[in-house]
């Protein structure tokens, strides 16, 4: 989200640029008053002359430092509304799934053939941090490979197999080991 902050900052910079554009065209103008009446010949008063126009180049560089200030604050915001579009994005990719053995991740709404995303994801990562890493799948349960946290999916007991191995500890529960 953008705050506001960086808003307010971003008007501040364009302001200052405003009012010195504004000193600029007075400037401009006493020196054009200077050298209005000067058109019979007489002579102009140089130092008074290089004063105004040194003015004039102080207020000219003070107008490219606001802008330049205003410009960076107006990218700044730019790319945060463009992170956040693209964020808001990404998570409506996503849908919340509860399962009835109690566990609840997020599932891609559509499957994805490019590969990009992970079709489930952490929910508690992907609500605390945006974290879309792909879980782990376990022939009962899901597990987070940011935060470690199963996900149970189903509470059936797995067929039987001539080895019962648990990939919590790796330790095959038919041998021992």
């Amino acid at each position: 989200m953008i705050e506001l902050a960086t808003i307010i900052a971003g008007l501040a910079a364009t302001d200052t640029g405003l009012k010195t554009v504004k000193t600029g065209a007075g400037t401009i103008k006493a020196i054009q008053d200077l050298l209005r009446g000067k058109s019979d010949g007489s002579e102009v008063d140089v130092t008074a002359l290089k004063e105004l126009i040194q003015d004039l180049r102080d207020d000219n560089l003070t107008h490219r430092e606001a802008l330049q200030e205003a410009r960076e604050k107006l990218l700044e915001i730019k790319r945060t509304a463009e992170s956040s579009d693209a964020a808001e994005e990404k998570r409506n990719l996503y849908r919340v799934r509860d399962f009835e053995a109690g566990g609840t991740v997020m599932q891609l709404r559509n499957p994805d053939e490019t590969g990009s995303y992970p079709s489930t994801v952490c929910y508690v990562c992907f609500e605390k941090e945006e974290v879309y890493l792909p879980m782990e799948k376990f022939e009962t349960y899901f597990v987070c490979r940011n935060c470690n946290r199963t996900f149970e999916f189903a509470r059936e007991d797995p067929a039987p197999t001539d080895y019962d191995f648990d990939p919590r500890s790796g330790i095959n529960n038919t041998t021992g080991y």
